[in-house]
Formats: structure tokens, sequence, C-alpha cells
């Protein structure tokens, strides 16, 4: 009888897309897939270990687990992810409710490793180089949406940031491999694309050279069927000219803008800051674009897809809506200045009657 599994997936979307490449590889060595993990023979915790409060989630979810199993409905728990690479050694020890630790490494046996948990705990920590790029996955997400990883790891080593400790260096996946898939996917009905990695504007560099993500984008608005294109996690500082107006973001759309009626890009800086620029202008979040960004932002002779008109058009109406509201606040406070001197003016006008009308009177008359 087939061993059960299911899986509790947390964290970011590039630890959903590992996920799906271990489901699949379970289902291919013949195990059966659960919905539910509480339900399963076998209950995977897909680990985030980034933040203080993705951590406590992950122990979390692991304790509930625990509680299940501890009542018999489930037989296993295997932790896998961030979690159980960063902290191999205290999940060991501080969780002995945990039947298996695997870092990402060993995902491409993560069968072999949880059939050797069935027996005795089991903990599996290659080199994170041998994690997987590319793979068959069992999508978790909408039918017509999907997350296309297009590389791994990073090397930009900033002070409050742990990935590339976690995940190792960067390692850009090839781009035939993405255009494969993203073409077996859109035949499958896909139609949004999100591109992730922990940074996207690097893609290719670590080969030597430029980056790679211009001509990648250019590409997969090619494909037929693709009809939302996103590119998340890109830095700031790497969205250059030649990203925004050779590759490019914009340009692409309008050349394939029957087919790709949506395209957009999520930016994040090393200071934790990110910025938004889709569907027109660059529109700050949390904080103000970089001056780079602002100066792109400004440009007059910036090629736009009607799309993008539109949108700029509707920022116009609402930069318009929030003076007009601001003028209205003002005149509104005018007034209220107005009636407050007026009833001052009123109450000392009354108290100066009285004591006129009273100053001439006296007790002794």
């Amino acid at each position: 009888m087939a061993i059960k599994v299911g899986m509790v997936s947390l964290g970011c979307a590039k630890n959903q897309v590992d996920g799906e490449m271990l489901m699949a590889n379970l289902k291919n060595a013949g195990f059966e897939l659960c919905d539910d993990a509480a339900l399963a023979d076998v209950a995977i915790v897909n680990t985030c270990g980034f933040i203080d409060s993705a951590k406590q989630e992950s122990i979390d979810e692991i304790l509930e687990l625990a509680t299940l199993k501890k009542e018999g409905r489930i037989k296993k728990i295997v932790v896998t992810g961030c979690l159980a690479e960063r902290y191999r050694e205290e999940i060991h020890k501080e969780l002995p409710e945990v039947d298996g630790v695997f870092g990402i490494g060993a995902n491409a046996d993560i069968a072999a490793c949880i059939e050797s948990a069935m027996n005795d705990f089991t903990e599996s920590f290659p080199e994170k180089s041998k994690m997987p790029l590319c793979g068959e996955r069992e999508l978790s997400t909408p039918s017509y949406f999907a997350y296309i990883k297009i590389a791994e790891g990073c090397d930009n080593k900033c002070t409050y940031c742990a990935i590339p400790m976690i995940r190792g260096g960067y390692r850009s996946r090839p781009k035939a491999d993405i255009l494969a898939e993203i073409r077996t996917l859109a035949a499958q009905g896909v139609k949004e694309f999100t591109l992730i990695a922990q940074d996207t504007t690097r893609y290719g560099t670590d080969g030597g050279g430029e980056s790679q993500l211009p001509q990648l984008i250019e590409e997969i608005a090619a494909i037929p069927g693709v009809e939302w294109l996103r590119a998340l996690y890109c830095y700031p500082e790497r969205v250059d000219e030649r990203l925004l107006r050779e590759g490019q973001l914009v340009v692409a759309a309008r050349r394939f803008e029957e087919r790709l009626p949506r395209l957009g890009a999520f930016a994040q800086s090393d200071e934790g800051r990110s910025v938004e620029f889709f569907n027109g202008p660059v529109r700050a979040r949390h904080a103000s674009p970089p001056r780079k960004l602002r100066r792109f932002a400004r440009r007059r002779d910036f090629p736009r897809a009607p799309w993008l008109e539109s949108a700029k058009s509707s920022n116009r109406r609402e930069v318009f809506m929030r003076k007009l509201l601001a003028l209205l606040r003002l005149v509104a406070a005018v007034f209220a200045l107005a009636a407050a001197a007026y009833v001052c003016l009123v109450v000392f006008g009354v108290f100066s009657a009285l004591d006129s009308a009273t100053s001439g009177y006296s007790i002794y008359r």
C-alpha cells in the first residue's frame, strides 16, 4: 500500500515552488499525495527560516502536527526548507517529535530520505548546489497562474539577510529550461506567469556579463498563451535604462500588447524598501523610489503602450482628486476659524454690554 504524504508549505513563493517539485518527485516515486497533511501518513513541513515571525510559524506548525502524531493520526513528521537548513542541529535536539530533517540539497532525493525516516530518525544535508533548479512540479496555485523560478541563491551579502548562508551562491537557471516550462504550462492553460528569484535582476550575471533578464522577458512575451507576466524581487539599483528601454518591461508590452496586455514588476532595495512599477508610472510603496527610478518615471519620451497611457490618465485623475480634497479641507478650515472668531466677538460684545449696564449700580444707592 502506498504511503500517503501531505505537505504544509510556508514562507515565500520560491519555497512554494520547491515544495511543488518535492511533491512531484514523491508522486513519481510511488507515494500517494494527500491534500491535507493531517490525513497523511507522513506530514512534510516545508519551512521558512528568514525572519522571527516566519520561524515561529514553522515551529508552531511542527508542534501542531506533533499533537496529531501523539494522537496516532499521523505516523511521521519531516522538516525541510530554510529552517531545516539553518537550524539542523537545533531541530533534532529541541523537537524530538520530528522524524526527519532534510536540507535543501536533499530535495532531489526526498523519496529515499522519507523511506529511511519511516524506519528511524534520518537527516540529510548535501551541498546546497545539489538542489535542483528545475523539474516536474505539482502546481499548488490556481490553474491560470504559476510561479517560475529563474535562479536560486544570492550573492548580494546584505548585512541584515541570512539568505546567502541558507541558500548558497547565486545560480541562474538555463534559459532553455525556463522557456520550455512556460511553453508546457501555457499549453495546459496557464495564462499568468510570475518570475521569481532572490534577485531577478541578477539573472544570468553568474556566468559573467550583463543581466539576461531583458532578453528572457522578451522571449517569454513571444510565447503564445502568455497573457500576463510579472517579475518579482527586482533590485532598484539594477533596474537600468537597458532593462526599461531595450529589453524590457514596457517595449515588450507594446510589441506584444495583443497577447500580453499586462506586464509589471516588483522591486526591492538593499534597505528593505520596495518599489512597485506596474501598469504605468513608478509608485512608491513604504518609501520613496530611488533617484534613478524617479528619473526614468519623469521622462516624457518614455515609450508607452496604450494601457500605460490609460493608467497614466487614471493616475492624473487621482492626483486631481487629492488636490481638490486638500483645497476643500483648507476652505473648511478657514470657515471654521472665521466662525470661531465671530463667536468670540459676540461673546465679548455680550460681556461688554453687561459690564456697561451694571457699571453705575451701587448697593449704597
